[in-house]
C-alpha cells in the first residue's frame, strides 16, 4: 500500500531491515516503538515510514539506520542517490533520487503542488497507510486534506 507522507519522511523498505537484522529485531524494535506507530511511524508490507518535522531531525534518524548497517546513499555514474532509504520531504519530493520509491503529486487548496503519498516501485495498491487511519486514492475525503 502506498504510505502518506509529512513533513520530511524518511522511507524504508521493509525488507532491507529485515534482510540486514532479521525479523526478531525488527518485531522488537516495532514493539519498542509501538507507542509511535500510526503517529510518526508507519508501514505497509513493502515500506516503513519515520520522520520528523526538521532536517536535523530527519539526519538523526538517516544517522540511527545507517548505525544500524543500511547504506544510505550509492554513486551512480558519479551522480549521488538513496539506496537502502528514501528521504522524501512533503513539498519538495525525493532529495536525491531513488529508484524504488515511485512518488505521487497533489495540488492543495491553495494551488501549492505537494507530495501526498508514495509507494514501492512494484506496488499496485490504493489504500494509503497514513497517520492512525488509512485513505483510497480515490476517496473524496483524502482529496479534500489538501
Amino acid at each position: 500500500m502506498p504510505i502518506q507522507i509529512r513533513y520530511i519522511s524518511v522511507v524504508i523498505p521493509v525488507e532491507n531491515i529485515i534482510r540486514l537484522k532479521g525479523q526478531d529485531w525488527w518485531d522488537n524494535y516495532l514493539k519498542s516503538r509501538e507507542d509511535m506507530l500510526g503517529i510518526i511511524l508507519w508501514q505497509d508490507k513493502y515500506l516503513f515510514r519515520d520522520g520528523d518535522m526538521d532536517e536535523s531531525g530527519a539526519d538523526n534518524i538517516v544517522k540511527f539506520w545507517k548505525e544500524q548497517g543500511l547504506t544510505p546513499k550509492k554513486i551512480v555514474d558519479g551522480k549521488e542517490y538513496w539506496n537502502d532509504l528514501c528521504v522524501v520531504h512533503s513539498f519538495n519530493g525525493l532529495t536525491l533520487p531513488c529508484e524504488w520509491l515511485k512518488v505521487f503529486y497533489v495540488t492543495t487548496k491553495q494551488n501549492v503542488k505537494v507530495v501526498s503519498h508514495v509507494s514501492f516501485f512494484s506496488d499496485s495498491s490504493k489504500e494509503i497507510i497514513g497517520p492512525t487511519r488509512k485513505y483510497n486514492i480515490e476517496d473524496s475525503k483524502f482529496k479534500h486534506l489538501f
